[in-house]
């Protein structure tokens, strides 16, 4: 019986040990569990923060990639850019050749044009016979007092002409018969500008061109000498009962009228432009053609041809329509220099003094000074 006991109490013992042994086994088991359980809470944090990071790597991977396609894109336009900038660079460097053997070329011959140009100064001077340029030629200082004294107070029987400059009228000045322009006050800027046009006028002497005799420095007035035959404009119009212009006549005056030219456009220091030649303003006297010069005015003036001048040379009709059309060229490089066309012209003036009675040539050929030269 006590064996029976004792056994009995051995596996109670047994048992309750192995209850303490599984009791720790199990605590030991749970604290396990506890820090697995902490281990995979603390991996399954790192794996979400992980999935956040390649979140946000995936989408900066984006926008980089973005940024890279952008910059390429640009790279490409730049690469583009430089290319055509290169093509351009030698398109201009080109053009810089060209530019400069053209200028070479330019430079070549504008010394020959100098040199021509001089030669034709020269030829011109002999033209001009009493003509002269540059230096100041004396005259006379008229009072306002003189001038209405003169045109009756400028009396409307004394004008003979009008227009945008002003108003011209005929007088009797110191035993002189005159034609007096008076200029309107806008038609000049300023006292200087009259001054400076009365030091160009007093400067220009030739005997196609109408000679200032003197100014009124009080009314801004110009006098000039005084023709009797009226303008071209008149004497084609046939006005007062003139007769024709022969073609002889009309002839000599497209001489004239060119000598007045050549000497303007080659006068020193700088050549003189008339800037409004058309008939009403070619002034006829007793040797035919003489330009008036006054302040240049924009005006368009043309007529037709009419039979009153006679029977025309056809060569001379052929010469002088090829010369009036490339004169009225649009494009102003292919209009003809006077200087080049004047051999033409003069050649035209002597077959037309040839053609005509002795009286009249000799008065054609006469080219003696005016008296207002002396």
């Amino acid at each position: 019986m006590d064996q029976e006991n004792e056994k009995k109490n051995s596996l109670i013992k047994e048992k309750q040990e192995m209850e303490i042994l599984h009791s720790e086994e199990m605590e030991m088991i749970l604290w396990r569990l506890d820090v697995l359980q902490e281990e995979f809470k603390k991996l399954q944090k790192e794996k979400d923060n992980a999935v956040k990071q390649e979140i946000l790597y995936k989408q900066e991977i984006k926008i980089v990639k973005n940024e890279l396609d952008l910059l390429q894109e640009e790279n490409a336009k730049l690469h583009m850019e430089r290319d055509n900038t290169v093509q351009q660079l030698i398109s201009y460097k080109h053009e810089i050749e060209i530019l400069e053997s053209i200028l070479d070329l330019q430079q070549e011959e504008y010394k020959i044009l100098q040199k021509e140009r001089d030669n034709a100064v020269e030829e011109v001077k002999e033209l001009r016979g009493g003509a002269s340029y540059g230096s100041y030629v004396a005259f006379s200082e008229f009072s306002l007092l003189e001038l209405q004294q003169a045109t009756e107070n400028f009396s409307n029987t004394h004008k003979i002409g009008e227009g945008g400059f002003g108003c011209v009228y005929k007088g009797f000045l110191r035993n002189t018969v005159v034609a007096i322009k008076m200029l309107h006050p806008q038609s000049l800027q300023g006292r200087p500008e009259f001054e400076k046009e009365v030091a160009i006028l007093s400067k220009v002497r030739h005997p196609n061109l109408v000679t200032l005799i003197g100014t009124c420095s009080e009314k801004s007035a110009l006098i000039y000498e005084y023709l009797p035959n009226g303008s071209l404009e008149d004497r084609l119009a046939c006005q007062g009962g003139t007769p024709p212009l022969t073609w002889q006549m009309r002839t000599r005056i497209i001489g004239d009228i060119c000598r007045a030219l050549l000497f303007l456009h080659s006068s020193n220091p700088s050549p003189i432009v008339h800037g409004d030649l058309k008939p009403e303003n070619i002034l006829l006297d007793a040797n035919l053609g003489n330009i008036g010069l006054h302040r240049p005015r924009i005006s368009k003036q043309g007529r037709a041809d009419d039979k009153s001048a006679g029977e025309w040379p056809f060569v001379q009709v052929k010469q002088l329509a090829n010369l009036g059309l490339r004169c009225a060229q649009l494009r102003r490089r292919k209009r003809p220099d006077l200087q080049s066309e004047w051999k033409l012209v003069e050649s035209l003036t002597i077959a037309a003094s040839l053609s005509v009675s002795p009286s009249f040539k000799s008065s054609l050929d006469d080219k003696g000074v005016p008296s207002y030269f002396m």
